[in-house]
């Protein structure tokens, strides 16, 4: 794996981003890791202090988008589970003395 320049770089990553090229396709067609591509970029967007494009990785979901899919599934499936009564409700219930009539 040979490192290429700054000038080849980075006017073919962002040609890859401007046509919705996936990490994993730019990396192969540099011969590269995908997670070399991304920390190259990470590396160039700390040092110059732009905003350059993060590619997506291909086929799978960030975690972010699976954090949300699991939150929403949970929500879901406790918003149909049945409630619960607390104690507070049952500490409420008014006391009924009874009388020794009822007894």
């Amino acid at each position: 794996m040979t490192r290429s320049s700054i000038e080849k770089f980075l006017p073919a990553y962002l040609e890859a981003a401007k046509n919705g090229m996936t990490r994993e396709e730019f990396a192969e067609s540099f011969g590269i890791k995908p997670a070399t591509v991304y920390q190259r970029v990470y590396e160039l967007r700390r040092a110059t202090g732009e905003d350059i494009p993060l590619l997506s990785a291909g086929g799978t979901a960030s975690v972010t988008d699976r954090a949300k899919a699991i939150l929403a599934s949970f929500q879901n499936s406790s918003a149909s589970a049945p409630a619960k009564k607390s104690k507070k409700a049952a500490a409420n219930k008014p006391v009924v003395e009874e009388t020794s009539e009822e007894i």
